[in-house]
């Protein structure tokens, strides 16, 4: 998925950003506002200056001339120290508000990330997402420090350098209108062709990203396949891609330079060309000529400024909106607040396709659970049991039917009160950095360490974790005692899930990563703790389905059979099959009572 929220979806979430910054936005104003004002000082004193001198040369002026160049000069310099101390303060200013901004974004960008549905979070490419992590929030620090003040600051600073020079002399101060006809056309040109290059250059730098990022993860792979020089080649090709689009920005800003480089030129000579030909007949003097001469100067400046913040800001909004496009557009999994009626799960004529090209993977599966019972998902591989319980957790949604809990669609509850109520855990687990304490609380922030202890020891992990050198204070990452063995891993997820609590709880191979020995007495202690609650567990060791309460057995997307191990194996049907395989055939009909061994 390479999700980019609109223009209209971006604007909406920097007003929201901007809301909550309201007193410091006008603060920030005043204090741009302020400092442009003093930077129409010196300036004048100059012109003012340069009138004295002229009037000394013309023989028109006092004796006094020296004492007056004198309280010039320190006026100059009390206005540029002014314009001096409130740029800095204004800057100082736009930069705190930058970064409460900024980490307000990456705060709702994370939330974002975790409250999205699981399926979307898949449907991310590993490289795009790292772009927008860095990349994208690096464009928009960027942006938010720098950019955006110095925009406003230009812009403010423009608008308040016109307003002054009119004041001075309307005829000089038009002339800068010839910049007009040049920077508008090379504005619009480039603009209208930059934020494309530049959205192929990140899309471009997430593709570079991905090929990493698969490589080091499947670097085992590619090293028992002999596959190094094969995948160097790629990226070696994405590296030339990329370089190619960041070649295409670069000659699209070389273009623009020479228009702002006569832009920032022209306005001044301009005035002095028509100020020499207003002195000439009189109607102004070298005062006003050098007042809006060095005011055009500084506002030619002020206008190049503004042009290259833009480049800026289109850069940063190209971020913003890869950011935004992955946050929720709005209430996450669910808009209504129905509570369930109970705890009962079904699912009525359920069918499930992965996208409108592909086939069926579930033809009208009816089932349901009464509270507290367990029901074991057996049957081949590709029978469709992933899909299954990836519907019952409320992962994905029904293409056709429902699966409600309470009577309640799973689609019309709120992700967070679905979550509270059904939890999936898979045979992937992650050790989060931090102490052994820190990742069993992430589940219960509340539990005590007598809860810690009792959910490790239901998924069989307190004789590894009591022996831990400080116990639940101990880093199991790479930082401390060291990471975490997959069997253990799992065993840790197990734990989360159960100080977790959840009405429902669904198993995908959930101690795949078990050795055989620990498997059954992990899946014993399980069955211990969970009792009273609904489990749905899909699994592959049958002499696990033989403890459940009842065994649903799936074939291509079928449910064919549902019923106690003792009502299914006389049947001689799937389960039966099922049962013979896992024993090799040497098990049949008489003596499946006795036992697995």
């Amino acid at each position: 998925m390479r999700a980019t929220a609109g223009p209209e979806r971006v604007r909406r979430y920097a007003r929201t950003l901007l809301r909550g910054e309201s007193r410091s936005v006008a603060v920030s104003a005043v204090l741009n506002v302020a400092a442009a004002l003093a930077a129409l000082g010196l300036p004048n004193v100059l012109g003012g200056m340069a009138a004295l001198i002229a009037n000394r040369v013309t023989g028109d002026t006092g004796p006094d001339l020296l004492h007056r160049l004198n309280l010039s000069a320190l006026l100059g310099g009390a206005f540029l120290l002014a314009q001096t101390l409130l740029s800095w303060w204004a800057a100082r200013s736009v930069l705190l508000l930058a970064e409460r901004l900024l980490g307000r974004l990456r705060e709702d960008f994370l939330g974002g990330l975790l409250t999205l549905p699981l399926t979307a979070v898949e449907r991310l490419d590993t490289g795009d997402l790292l772009s927008r992590v860095t990349a994208d929030t690096d464009q928009v620090g960027l942006t938010f420090r720098y950019a955006l003040p110095a925009f406003f600051a230009n812009a403010t600073t423009v608008l308040v350098l016109l307003v002054g020079s009119l004041a001075v002399s309307p005829p000089l101060t038009l002339t800068v209108l010839i910049v007009l006809p040049i920077l508008v056309p090379a504005v619009r040109w480039y603009f209208a062709r930059y934020p494309r290059a530049f959205g192929a250059l990140m899309a471009q730098q997430a593709a570079m990203h991905a090929v990493v990022a698969e490589s080091a993860d499947g670097a085992r792979t590619i090293d028992a396949l002999r596959w190094r020089h094969r995948r160097a080649g790629r990226l070696e090709e994405e590296i030339t891609r990329t370089r190619s689009a960041f070649h295409r920005s670069i000659r699209l800003r070389g273009a623009l330079f020479p228009a702002l480089d006569l832009c920032s030129l022209l306005p001044t000579f301009t005035t002095l060309v028509l100020g020499l030909i207003l002195i000439r007949t009189g109607q102004a003097d070298l005062g006003t000529v050098t007042t809006v001469a060095l005011l055009m100067q500084t506002l030619a400046l002020h206008m190049i400024n503004i042009v290259d913040s833009l480049d800026q800001l289109q850069m940063g909004g190209a971020s913003l909106a890869r950011l935004v496009g992955v946050m929720p557009a709005g209430e996450p999994g669910g808009r209504t607040r129905r509570v369930p009626a109970g705890a009962l799960l079904e699912a009525s004529a359920v069918r499930y396709t992965y996208d409108a090209a592909a086939r069926e993977v579930l033809h009208g599966i009816d089932l349901d659970l009464r509270p507290g019972e367990h029901l074991a998902l057996v049957g081949p591989t590709g029978a469709g049991k992933t899909t299954l319980a990836r519907l019952l957790a409320g992962i994905d949604v029904a293409t056709a039917g429902s699966v409600t809990l309470g009577r309640v669609p799973l689609a019309d509850l709120g992700l967070a009160a679905l979550r509270r109520q059904v939890m999936l855990t898979t045979q992937e687990s992650h050790v989060f950095v931090g102490t052994l304490g820190e990742n069993l609380r992430i589940a219960a922030p509340d539990a005590t360490d007598a809860e810690l202890e009792e959910a490790l020891s239901a998924v069989g992990a307190a004789d590894w974790a009591t022996q831990l050198p400080e116990k639940f204070e101990t880093r199991i990452d790479a930082g401390g005692h060291g990471p975490l063995p997959p069997g253990r891993a799992q065993q840790l997820a197990l734990a989360r899930i159960l100080l977790a609590g959840p009405k429902v709880l669904v198993l995908d191979e959930a101690t795949s990563m078990l050795s055989p020995s620990a498997v059954r007495g992990t899946e014993e202690a399980l069955a211990r703790f969970l009792a009273g609650r609904t489990v749905v567990s899909i699994v592959h060791h049958l002499h696990a389905a033989r403890r459940a309460d009842r065994i649903a057995v799936l074939v291509d997307g079928r449910l064919v059979e549902i019923g106690t191990h003792d009502e299914l194996l006389p049947r001689r049907g799937a389960y039966h099959r099922l049962w013979e395989a896992y024993h090799g055939g040497r098990t049949g009909h008489g003596t499946y009572t006795s036992g697995l061994e």
